[in-house]
């Protein structure tokens, strides 16, 4: 009978319970961070590779301190080295875009093929219309060859399949391929064994937003930060 009352003293107010859906949300949400931080660390030797690719490939061959070395300084006798030149000649480039060049002229996309039968004949025609429709609209090749390119680049790469309502004014779901601007913001699960990662549980897609945006998608919760979350610039 003890747990039917609750027990307040002088100058104090106890909080109110949670309802059951405010425990749902919070038991996601401590989920999805605890995924992204072991996804991180787990990760991290790979990221750190990742950018400096990234970055050698782009438009900087030149570390921090080998720049640095090059700027005019004053040795140890006190006489003034000049300045030499760090210059950057994308040799990567040419490559990367053969490869890619290859996999655009030999048009990647999906097939079915049926084993033996009427039925399974007639099944495949089923399924390779609809899967033609939902490249064709989503311009797939694109999508695909965008992260082909990334992972030319550093190893590997990410699109989105996504579910969007049917612009058709019914509740119809279209199957939408869609790309990820930024694929470092993609987490994937650690325990897949698989190449192409099909057999993972788990996969988290981070993005920036801004807190006007926040306020206006979410108008009803309120904005806290995690313990922690500005201790360091990542």
């Amino acid at each position: 009978m003890a747990d039917q009352y609750t027990h307040e003293s002088a100058g104090q107010v106890q909080p109110a319970p949670a309802s059951p859906e405010a425990d749902a949300e919070k038991a996601i949400v401590d989920e999805t961070i605890e995924f992204f931080s072991f996804v991180k660390s787990y990760e991290q030797a790979q990221r750190d590779a990742e950018t400096v690719e990234t970055e050698f490939e782009g438009f900087d061959m030149w570390t921090e301190d080998a720049r640095k070395s090059r700027d005019e300084h004053t040795d140890s006798d006190g006489r003034v080295i000049p300045a030499k030149p760090t210059l950057s000649v994308n040799l990567l480039d040419q490559n990367i875009q053969q490869i890619v060049s290859e996999a655009r002229q030999a048009r990647l996309a999906l097939t079915v093929r049926p084993k033996a039968g009427i039925a399974n004949s007639t099944m495949t025609g089923y399924y390779k219309g609809q899967i033609r429709s939902i490249q064709v609209e989503s311009g797939a090749l694109e999508v695909r060859l965008w992260a082909f390119e990334r992972a030319c680049k550093v190893g590997r790469g990410a699109y989105l399949i996504t579910a969007e309502y049917a612009n058709d004014g019914d509740f119809d779901i279209d199957l939408v391929l869609e790309r990820i601007l930024d694929q470092s913001t993609v987490y994937f699960d650690p325990y897949a064994q698989r190449a192409d990662r099909s057999d993972m549980d788990e996969c988290l897609i981070t993005d920036w937003i801004s807190e006007k945006d926040r306020v206006r998608r979410w108008k009803d919760k309120p904005l806290l930060p995690p313990a922690g979350a500005f201790d360091s610039d990542d």
